[in-house]
């Protein structure tokens, strides 16, 4: 690209607002860890983001470079015109090491110029994070915004934040962000008129060498915004793994107040870069409180995968730690969407990183885990791990789906407050709530019922019943559950739908040797998930029941090659038998996999015959 140096000397006008309105972009240079403004022939950070809204923000609110840039100082801008709306703020700082630019008096300017990338990636050494969210994170940065001695100018307290952006498509990305443990900082947030931008490639919390932990109160947000901020990842299948975040050492993770269409994709939250561990306890007695937070929220809130087919994968947030809440809404929210996360569990698959409570919140409907559309539903599992408490506090103005997904030393109750579940306020009791399942089942006979089905008023339709084997005891569950157990999704059913034998509403009977395939004793479970016109929300887990059926019935496959027809099977022990007509004599036609009957015009029939 062809770039041609600006040797411009502002305008003291701009002070009041743009004098004219550029149709070009800027590429700027900070050359020095200096946080000042003082006029010299070098480009701080501060210089760089006064100097773009001088440009491009009309809002009187703006803060403003109170000069012209030096000769010196604008040597360090470049102008060009292919790449309209999208300025850069670019690093070149001299040094081998990690540059420390601590926030200035009354903090980091806010930046309310659009369109404006803020890219830590470029300074020498820097590099982003290459590995899948299952791996260590290995972002190398080298630039760290240090809010943790933040100060006022005059008589003015210190703000709030760390860095404050009130513009539309604004990115920042490659910077470890310190704040103060001791202080309510809330590190790099959107507020005002801000739209669509994105924190990405952060640690925030930890220094690059990981020898400094050292966070405030929420790590970043998104406060009376019009919304559409990523947080991580966009997962648009380009340098998705690029745009990892990792934040600990906060009292909150990411939070967001009176704002729409949040994505939080793609983070390490709670938990260190190498995915196994947590923060001393020291550093944690007073914070990792909750992942993420919000209120007053519209649109649709996804925390995980959108599961759009793409970079699905790319898209889980790895949660440990949590005291008390992975998610905490003390205001409504319109829906909210947790899916493909993985949570208390390390990237290992092993170590524990145990969390409290899963939800809470007030108002809106909340899927947590799949949709069970057939539609990559592998991808929107969660795995819950370690979890200590309940998954789902009911709420009279909330709808809550809990479906396909995977808990691993699950203890305590899948949900409280039932007597605020839409089936009790339809069935207008508080007990019996759940399925039920028949002691007297087989897996080729599993039998119950169900409280609710449809069809029925306000479009309510057939209970849908999603059966998970588990290792808790036979019986009912009684929360607390006495001791921590697993759970694992095996398949859906729906009430008088295809395969129920038992055509009376609200009772079931399915044959379930296809979703276990062998003849071994397992151990069930079904929770009832109902559909309206209102909402969609899943019941409480039905008792536990051990059923056993024959092992699966063993394939033969066939194909044709020029040898002859080719039958197949995997099954071990099975005799592959041939007769020349039905009803005549069975014999041997090999007991190995695969056999070649040559191909001669006469008819022949086989058969498997079991040890």
């Amino acid at each position: 690209m062809k770039t041609t140096s600006l040797r411009l000397i502002l305008p003291l006008a701009l002070l009041a607002g743009p004098a004219w309105v550029s149709a070009h972009s800027f590429r700027l240079t900070v050359t020095t860890a200096q946080t000042d403004t003082t006029p010299d022939a070098q480009l701080t950070l501060p210089e760089a983001i006064l100097f773009l809204n001088g440009e491009f923000s009309s809002s009187p609110e703006a803060p403003r470079l109170d000069r012209p840039l030096s000769v010196g100082e604008s040597q360090w801008v470049e102008e060009y015109s292919e790449e309209e709306g999208q300025n850069i703020i670019q690093f070149n700082i001299p040094g081998a090491g990690v540059a420390v630019l601590k926030a200035p008096p009354g903090g980091f300017p806010v930046l309310f110029a659009d369109g404006v990338l803020i890219d830590g990636y470029t300074q020498t050494g820097a590099q982003p994070n290459s590995n899948p969210i299952t791996a260590p994170n290995n972002a190398v940065l080298k630039l760290i915004l240090d809010a943790r001695e933040l100060t006022g100018v005059g008589d003015q307290g210190a703000p709030d934040y760390s860095f404050q952006i009130q513009s539309r498509d604004a990115r920042l990305r490659g910077f470890s962000v310190l704040a103060s443990t001791t202080s309510e900082n809330y590190g790099i947030y959107f507020s005002g008129s801000a739209a669509g931008g994105q924190i990405s490639g952060c640690w925030f919390g930890i220094s690059p060498d990981q020898t400094i932990l050292s966070g405030g109160e929420v790590a970043t947000a998104a406060f009376g915004t019009e919304g559409g901020h990523v947080f991580g990842t966009n997962g648009d299948g380009n340098e998705d793994r690029a745009e990892f975040n990792v934040i600990v050492a906060h009292a909150i993770g990411v939070m967001f107040e009176e704002t729409a269409n949040i994505r939080v994709s793609g983070n390490f939250i709670g938990v260190l870069p190498d995915g196994v561990s947590l923060p001393p306890e020291e550093i944690r007695a007073e914070l990792e409180g909750d992942a993420i937070e919000g209120a007053d929220l519209t649109g649709t809130i996804w925390v995980g995968t959108n599961s759009d087919g793409m970079a699905d994968a790319e898209e889980a947030n790895l949660i440990g730690g949590m005291k008390d809440d992975v998610v905490e809404l003390y205001g409504n929210a319109e829906t909210f969407i947790f899916a493909g996360n993985q949570v208390g569990i390390g990237i290992d698959g092993t170590t524990a990183l145990p969390v409290h409570k899963l939800i809470r919140t007030r108002a809106g409907q909340f899927q947590i885990g799949s949709n069970l559309d057939g539609l990559r539903d592998a991808t929107e599992t969660n795995w819950i791990a370690h979890n200590d408490n309940f998954l789902v506090r009911y709420v009279p103005n909330g709808f809550f789906s809990l479906r396909g997904n995977r808990l691993t030393s699950k203890a305590g109750p899948f949900f409280t407050d039932l007597a605020n579940s839409q089936l009790a306020l339809v069935l207008g009791r508080e007990t019996d709530l759940a399925p039920v399942l028949s002691a007297e089942s087989t897996l080729a006979q599993v039998k119950g019922t169900v409280p609710l089905s449809g069809p029925g008023a306000g479009g309510l339709q057939p209970a849908q019943l999603d059966f998970y084997r588990t290792t808790a005891p036979v019986g009912p569950l009684d929360p607390p559950l006495d001791g921590a157990y697993d759970w694992s999704y095996l398949g859906t059913r729906v009430d008088n739908g295809p395969g129920d034998l038992d055509p009376a509403e609200g009772k079931f009977q399915f044959d379930l040797q296809a979703l276990v395939p062998s003849g071994d004793p397992v151990r069930l479970m079904v929770l009832s998930t109902l559909i309206s016109e209102a909402g969609i929300e899943t019941g409480p887990p039905s008792n536990v029941i051990s059923v056993s059926g024959s092992p699966a019935v063993p394939q033969l496959q066939y194909s044709r090659t020029p040898e002859g027809l080719v039958l197949t099977w995997t099954q071990p022990g099975y005799t592959l038998e041939s007769t020349s007509t039905l009803g005549g004599s069975w014999v041997s036609a090999g007991s190995t996999s695969p056999v070649i009957v040559p191909l001669n015009g006469n008819a022949a029939f086989f058969r498997l015959r079991g040890p």
